[in-house]
C-alpha cells in the first residue's frame, strides 16, 4: 500500500468536522489510511477494541490506557472517576475532557474497530460522546458496518465527514503508482483490465501485485482475485518461509488478542534478533507505537489459526499461562482470569477474580467472571471453597439476591461441618455477603451476621472493600418499620458491630 495524497487530503477535511466515520468492509485499507494520517499528527488518541470492550469494565482500563499513551495529565484525571455509567459520573468526564481540551492542541479520538461492539452500555457511551460537540475535539470512528453514531453527533449539533468504500477505492492513477513503486511494468491495456475487475479494492490490489511478483507469467493469462490467493500467498511469503520456531511464534501470537512486545519475548523461543527482523519485515503485522503492541491484519489472523493444531496442549497452556502472568502483574485482571482459565491454572484465576472491584459490577462483566469460575472442576471446588463464595457474591452484585443467598447458605453449612470448631476465613467472608443482604432488605439481621464474622475474620475481611456498604452509597438504607423508636433501634444496630469496620 502507498501513502496516498488524495486519501489524507479527505482525512484533513474531515477533522474540521466534529466527526469523521471511516465505513467498509474488510480489506479497504481503513486503519491504514488513518493511522498514516494521523502519525503527522500532535495528539492522537487511538483506541483499539476487541470484543472483550464489551465489558464496561475492560473497556474502561482499555480507554484509561489509550488516553495515557496520548495525554497522560488527562488519564490523570479521570482515573479516578471509574467507568461513567451514571449521568452524575460522566458529567464529571465530560468537564475533565472540555477543560483539558480548552486551549490546547486539538484532539484526534480514533475508534477502531467500532463494529466490534454490541453492548448496549458501551455504544451509549459513545453516542453520548458523540454529542457533546467540543472544541478543538475531532472522533474519527472506523467501522467495517454502518453506524448510528454520525446521527448521535448531529442531533448534538456536530457536523459529519463521512469515509466510504468508494473514497478509499484505488483510482486509476493511483493503481498505476502503486505497480510502478513496486517496480511492476504493466501496459495500459492491463491497468485498464485491472482497473476494470478489481475496482480499485485495495487488499485485492495488493494480492494481485504479489501474486504478479511470484508469477510473472499470469500478466498473460487470465487471472481471478479470491481467498485462495491470499491463503497461498501467506504460506509461501509469511508462513513457510519462516524458520519453525518463528512459525510456532506467529500461530501462538494469534492465540492472544494483541501481544505486547515484552510478552511476545517471552513466549518465543527465538533469538531476539530473528523475532524483530521477521516483525520489521512482515507486511500483516500491525505494530502500534502509542501500546507497544502487535497485532495481525485480520485474514493473516484467520490463516494462522487454522494452524493451532501445529501446537501441542502444552505448548498453548504454555502460552496461556505466561500471558496471565503478564496480564496479572501488569493489573488488566479481566485477561488474566481468561488467559489462567484457559491453561487452568485456577488458584491463580481466584486471584485475577478477587483483584477485580466488583462494587456496582455490570452484567456483562459478571456474566464473563461466571463463566470462568463454572469452568472450575468439582474436585477443586470441594478444596476451595472461597470459589463457591465469590459466584454469590457475583449473583449478589448483579441483584439476584435470592440466589445469592442460597449459596451462601448451603456454603455456610458445609463450612461448618467441615470445621466446626476452627476459625475460617471464607466463613467470615460468607457472614460479611449475608450481611450485606440484610441491608437490602432493610432488617437488622446484620448485627449477628457481623457478631459471627468477627470471629473468623479478627483483622477485618481480606476481600470486601472497607465499609463498602455504609459509605460506599451503593443502596440507600431505609428504616425497616414506622413504629416508634425504630430510627434508635436502627442506630444502634448499626453501633453494636461497627468494630468489623473498622470505623
Amino acid at each position: 500500500m502507498i501513502d496516498r495524497a488524495r486519501i489524507n487530503a479527505l482525512l484533513e477535511e474531515g477533522i474540521r468536522h466534529s466527526m469523521v466515520t471511516v465505513i467498509a468492509a474488510p480489506g479497504y485499507g481503513k486503519t491504514q489510511a488513518v493511522s498514516l494520517f494521523t502519525q503527522k499528527k500532535k495528539k492522537v488518541l487511538w483506541l483499539h477494541l476487541s470484543s472483550m470492550d464489551n465489558i464496561p469494565q475492560h473497556f474502561w482500563e482499555n480507554f484509561l490506557r489509550s488516553v495515557n499513551a496520548a495525554d497522560p495529565d488527562l488519564a490523570a484525571q479521570i482515573k479516578d472517576i471509574g467507568y461513567p455509567d451514571t449521568a452524575a459520573t460522566y458529567i464529571i468526564f465530560l468537564r475533565i475532557l472540555a477543560s483539558n481540551l480548552y486551549n490546547s492542541e486539538p484532539l484526534i479520538w480514533v475508534v477502531d474497530d467500532f463494529s466490534l461492539i454490541y453492548d448496549q452500555e458501551i455504544k451509549h457511551f459513545f453516542e453520548f460522546t458523540a454529542q457533546i460537540n467540543l472544541e478543538n475535539f475531532c472522533f474519527i470512528i472506523i467501522s467495517s458496518v454502518k453506524t448510528d453514531l454520525g446521527l448521535a453527533c448531529i442531533k448534538g449539533g456536530g457536523s459529519v465527514y463521512q469515509l466510504t468504500a468508494e473514497s478509499l477505492r484505488f483510482t486509476a492513477e493511483e493503481t498505476a503508482e502503486l505497480f510502478e513503486k513496486n517496480k511492476i511494468q504493466l501496459p495500459g491495456e492491463m491497468l485498464e483490465k485491472i482497473d476494470r475487475y478489481v475496482a480499485g479494492w485495495p487488499l485485492g490490489l495488493y494480492l494481485l501485485m504479489q501474486h504478479m511478483k511470484m508469477k510473472p507469467h499470469i500478466h498473460e493469462d487470465p487471472f481471478h482475485i479470491d481467498m485462495s490467493i491470499a491463503y497461498n500467498l501467506f504460506e509461501k511469503e509469511y508462513f513457510s518461509v519462516y524458520e519453525k520456531k518463528l512459525q510456532k511464534l506467529l500461530i501462538r501470537m494469534t492465540l492472544l488478542r494483541s501481544v505486547p512486545y515484552e510478552m511476545l519475548h517471552l513466549i518465543s523461543e527465538c533469538e531476539k534478533s530473528a523475532v524483530d527482523t521477521m516483525l520489521e519485515a512482515n507486511l500483516f503485522i500491525e505494530y502500534d507505537p502509542r501500546y507497544d503492541v502487535y497485532y495481525f491484519y485480520s485474514l493473516y489472523n484467520d490463516f494462522l489459526s487454522r494452524k493451532q493444531y501445529m501446537l501441542d496442549e502444552e505448548e498453548i497452556k504454555e502460552v496461556y499461562s505466561i500471558a496471565g502472568d503478564w496480564y496479572y502483574k501488569h493489573s488488566q485482571y479481566l485477561d488474566a482470569v481468561k488467559c489462567y482459565g484457559n491453561c487452568g491454572r485456577f488458584d491463580e484465576m481466584l486471584q485475577a477474580v478477587i483483584a477485580i472491584p466488583k462494587a456496582l459490577m455490570q452484567i456483562s462483566l459478571a456474566d464473563f467472571l461466571l463463566e470462568h469460575l463454572s469452568l472450575l472442576p468439582a474436585d477443586f471446588l470441594r478444596s476451595h471453597p472461597i470459589a463457591e463464595y465469590l459466584k454469590a457474591s457475583l449473583f449478589h452484585n448483579i441483584m439476584e439476591v435470592n440466589t445469592a443467598e442460597r449459596m451462601l447458605l448451603s456454603l455456610e453449612e458445609r463450612i461448618k461441618n467441615e470445621k466446626p470448631d476452627e476459625p475460617d476465613a471464607v466463613l467470615g467472608e460468607v457472614y460479611i455477603m449475608l450481611a450485606a443482604i440484610s441491608f437490602l432488605r432493610n432488617t437488622t439481621d446484620f448485627v449477628d451476621h457481623y457478631k459471627n464474622a468477627a470471629k473468623h475474620l479478627p483483622a477485618g475481611s481480606l476481600i470486601q472493600k472497607k465499609n463498602q456498604m455504609i459509605i460506599g452509597e451503593a443502596f440507600p438504607y431505609l428504616l425497616p418499620d414506622s413504629e416508634p423508636g425504630a430510627l434508635q433501634r436502627m442506630e444502634a444496630a448499626f453501633l453494636r458491630p461497627s468494630p468489623i469496620w473498622n470505623m
